[in-house]
């Protein structure tokens, strides 16, 4: 092990010089493992931990891919809680990551700055769970193109329709009213509930003539029919 790390510090001058000058804490947080939280997630655990200096030996163990898929993703989120902008090697190593990995890169990224590479690459990217993260992202960012949304209503995945939905709300792309109200039609009375709710923050006279349209205020679901009913009631 010794021998490992002592070839990869001296390939890297920044892990040479941790090596050199914090053995111990060296050898500790290459040999550290995380801890599950509540919902089995593992993360590092520490305050000691967080620090951009040791970002080096960080990013060198998630390249090694040595690591559990848990443990390289705890590796990233303990990255992102040294530095909020992931380092460029972790972007571009995306498209040969997992899917769980791909949707943590745009998930801790995209929702913060406009990375366009990245951007291009997860809008492409058929995973459900990146799409989610996708969604996410731009319903928080207004600096990201809402073009995604449109092709994820398109999804047969409920999350991902939901996400989707609320990406038109939280980003008031009323240019997208129309693909809005195709979601009522949705078989889910799920999705129907959550397009209704975005319609009436978009534009509450056009949600009114769609609940008298479509009778939503007789729906056999109890949350569509009192949503439509408040609708009428204004």
């Amino acid at each position: 092990m010794l021998h490992l790390l002592l070839s990869m510090a001296l390939a890297n001058p920044d892990l040479h010089n941790l090596e050199t000058d914090y053995p111990e804490q060296y050898e500790r947080r290459w040999n550290l493992s995380p801890y599950p939280n509540r919902i089995g997630q593992l993360h590092f655990v520490g305050s000691d931990l967080i620090s951009p200096d040791w970002i080096p030996l960080y990013l060198e163990r998630y390249h090694q891919k040595g690591e559990s898929t848990d443990v390289r993703r705890a590796l990233l989120y303990l990255m992102h809680r040294c530095d909020p902008n992931l380092h460029p090697s972790i972007l571009r190593s995306y498209e040969s990551e997992s899917v769980e990995l791909r949707a943590t890169i745009v998930e801790l990224t995209l929702p913060n700055r406009f990375d366009a590479s990245l951007f291009n690459l997860s809008s492409r990217d058929s995973s459900e769970s990146v799409q989610r993260e996708l969604l996410l992202a731009i319903s928080s960012n207004p600096d990201l193109p809402i073009k995604p949304i449109r092709n994820a209503l398109q999804s047969k995945d409920v999350d991902v329709l939901q996400a989707a939905i609320r990406a038109i709300h939280w980003r008031e792309a009323v240019e997208l009213i129309p693909d809005l109200i195709e979601q009522l039609n949705h078989p889910s009375t799920f999705i129907q509930l959550k397009a209704l709710y975005a319609l009436s923050k978009l534009d509450r006279a056009e949600a009114k003539r769609q609940v008298k349209r479509r009778r939503f205020d007789q729906s056999t679901d109890h949350h569509v029919s009192h949503l439509a009913k408040g609708l009428m009631q204004d």
